[in-house]
């Protein structure tokens, strides 16, 4: 048993890499996934193919993780709705996606590659410290400001969403806001290349 080890399971980067036993990792990240040097930081790749060598169920463990997160979102996700209606009510400047946010999860995984949840970060660090780091990092904060980005139609929607009517009505905002979301949904999906949805679930 290592429960006495205080910081033998720390996840936090920047206490690991002051460590003596640090092997920092100079590969770049298409190179990493193959590569058999020594290294206390990896890529996903590079654990994917460490488990089917080491004859672990690839898809139990990504499905393992999954779960993880969904699990980690349904419990938080009335917190964040509170704290996000808080800060921006619903209003006709705000349809309900007016900001974003990248959480960072860590997982550990047991002596059957089954991952356990150990930490929820709500500012993960964006630091690069090699050039692994700078290529995830980079790629993931490239493809969240494109899928954020404003989506072809959405502004003239969005300038149009509860004007006035020639009746003096300001029309069906439920259905402007529904047609809004789904303009969103859909624009975030196309340019998901390398995020995956896994929650909510799609019917």
């Amino acid at each position: 048993a290592t429960l006495d080890k205080r910081f033998m399971h720390l996840t936090n980067y920047a206490v690991n890499r002051k460590s003596k036993g640090f092997v920092a990792n100079t590969n770049s990240l298409a190179d990493d996934a193959a590569a058999d040097v020594p290294a206390s930081k990896r890529s996903l790749s590079y654990i994917r193919r460490w488990l089917r060598e080491n004859e672990y169920d690839e898809n139990a463990f990504w499905d393992g993780v999954k779960d993880c997160i969904c699990k980690v979102f349904i419990a938080a996700a009335p917190q964040l709705a509170h704290v996000y209606t808080s800060c921006l009510p619903e209003s006709r400047d705000n349809i309900g996606f007016s900001c974003f946010d990248v959480m960072g999860l860590d997982i550990l995984l047991n002596s059957k590659a089954k991952p356990v949840i150990i930490e929820v970060n709500e500012m993960p660090s964006f630091d690069t410290n090699s050039q692994l780091d700078r290529e995830v990092k980079e790629g993931l904060l490239t493809e969240v400001f494109r899928m954020v980005e404003f989506a072809k139609g959405e502004v003239e929607k969005l300038r149009s969403f509860g004007a006035r009517e020639p009746d003096g009505g300001r029309g069906d905002l439920a259905q402007q806001r529904a047609e809004l979301i789904q303009i969103r949904h859909n624009h975030e999906l196309k340019n998901a290349k390398q995020f995956q949805l896994i929650y909510p679930v799609e019917p």
